[in-house]
């Protein structure tokens, strides 16, 4: 059994016996919020608070497409899905504009139909280059964020066996809190 699973089980098994042995007068209640509070100083590495979701970004090793898409999966994330322009300029204020870096967007169901790999919708938020997505060669099936012109990142489709380091994204780790009241 999973090493998390079983500490849940522990937890939560304690807190009803004490529940089942309460005074009569005693009052429980649980929340269960999307997210943790803010006073929370837990470890959640390797991935980083930005904003209000967190991130991992592999520095270190160059991967294909699909390995990193494994990756961020094995780290209990995804690749990165940008929901908008904040979002988007403070993961890249993090970011060596002299790497190359993997979203979770692609076109691998039709061609020039960018989907999220996360979501499975069309593309919501985009900052391609000025001439992108152009399908360069036929082959151009996922994307990556690059430098331009202007050293700024933008979103670029690429071969998607080309080597680039990648952003994973998670979702808020959730919190129940337990509270007894005793009159």
């Amino acid at each position: 059994m999973d090493s998390k699973v079983l500490s849940s089980f522990l937890f939560f098994s304690v807190i009803v016996r004490v529940v089942i042995n309460a005074e009569p007068f005693q009052q429980m209640r649980v929340v269960l919020e999307n997210g943790m509070s803010n006073d929370f100083h837990g470890d959640i590495a390797p991935f980083k608070k930005i904003l209000e979701k967190y991130y991992y970004i592999e520095r270190n090793i160059k991967v294909d497409w699909y390995t990193a898409l494994h990756k961020c999966r094995e780290l209990g994330g995804n690749l990165v899905n940008f929901q908008s322009d904040k979002e988007y300029d403070a993961v890249l204020r993090e970011l060596n504009v002299r790497e190359f870096y993997w979203i979770d967007l692609n076109d691998l169901g039709e061609q020039l139909k960018f989907h999220s790999m996360t979501t499975g919708l069309p593309i919501s938020f985009n900052r391609w280059g000025s001439v992108e997505p152009n399908n360069m060669g036929t082959n151009e099936r996922c994307v990556q964020l690059r430098k331009n012109q202007s050293e700024t990142l933008i979103m670029n489709d690429i071969q998607c066996d080309r080597l680039c380091s990648f952003i994973c994204q998670t979702k808020l780790p959730l919190q129940t809190n337990f509270v007894v009241w005793l009159n």
